[in-house]
């Protein structure tokens, strides 16, 4: 293999190597989001129909999640 293909090649690998690690930080930062969203959906969640046992559950989640995002 000529240098200038080897240095193609090379090349080549160190941009895929880029573009796979930025693939994987846009995948991790999607699954962050995900879950602030489910998050909000139970920080929000209309309680008037739960059983008083949904509700101590709603309250415990509801602090960890509080607790998770700092939210006070």
């Amino acid at each position: 293999m000529k240098e200038t293909e080897f240095k193609l090649k090379e090349n080549q690998l160190k941009m895929k190597k880029k573009f796979e690690l930025r693939m994987k930080n846009l995948k991790e930062e999607e699954l962050k989001i995900k879950e602030k969203e489910l998050d909000l959906k139970i920080l929000f969640k209309d309680t008037t129909g739960m059983t008083d046992t949904q509700l101590q559950e709603c309250e415990i989640s509801c602090n960890l999640i509080r607790e998770k995002h700092r939210i006070m």
